[in-house]
């Protein structure tokens, strides 16, 4: 449960704490995601997507 007062994703379940980052205050939010994965079009590819937030999140 995010509980930053100013941040986005306050008081919503959020996925941290990474360890292999060095910002530490970085959150991703599991359920846009889903919403994210299940709003494209067939053929859905999950791996793909999770590779897309893996390389967003090497870059920061």
């Amino acid at each position: 449960m995010n509980d930053i007062a100013t941040s986005q994703n306050f008081a919503r379940y959020v996925v941290g704490e990474f360890v292999h980052l060095n910002h530490s205050g970085i959150s991703i939010d599991p359920f846009e995601l889903a919403a994210e994965f299940v709003n494209t079009p067939t053929p859905r590819n999950l791996t793909s997507l999770l590779n897309e937030v893996d390389d967003e999140l090497s870059q920061l």
